[in-house]
């Protein structure tokens, strides 16, 4: 019998859920990443995501936005070239520097339990962050997260 590699990939993500591990995933937050259009900013930041068996640890920073956040959010699945909806809201300031946590409440990334397919999307890359302001709706940073070696 012949197995398709989506399949498998599914099978992993599932195991690695039921088995605990933890992998981590940094982004450097940017304007040069923001889709559809990059934004000229001096804005920018860094976050770390721990996933620990189905659920997340987000720590980051940043600094230089133009004005305050509005929105701090994980956004998936998505390529680095492409938009997606949010998949769950991060904690920040309402400021132009702060530091960015898993949030708290409904919609927060601290009450989010990840799915097999997200733990996958997440494993390939497939999640970024973004912050998003009164100036720049669709994010004046964003960051593409890809798994630490």
């Amino acid at each position: 019998m012949k197995m398709n590699r989506p399949f498998l990939a599914g099978i992993s993500a599932l195991a690695f859920v039921a088995c605990g591990g933890s992998s981590e995933f940094t982004a450097s937050l940017t304007g040069a990443a923001v889709r559809p259009e990059a934004v000229t900013t001096n804005g920018s930041g860094s976050v770390t995501v721990k996933l620990d068996g189905n659920t997340l640890e987000v720590s980051g920073r940043f600094t230089g936005l133009t004005t305050n956040v509005r929105s701090a959010r994980l956004h998936g699945p998505a390529d680095e070239n492409n938009n997606a909806e949010p998949l769950c809201q991060l904690g920040a300031p309402q400021s132009t520097s702060g530091t960015l946590t898993l949030g708290s409440g409904p919609g927060s990334c601290k009450e989010f339990e990840l799915s097999g397919a997200q733990v996958t999307d997440l494993e390939n890359g497939r999640w970024y962050v973004s912050l998003e302001n009164r100036n720049h709706e669709t994010g004046e940073v964003r960051g593409q997260l890809r798994k630490k070696e």
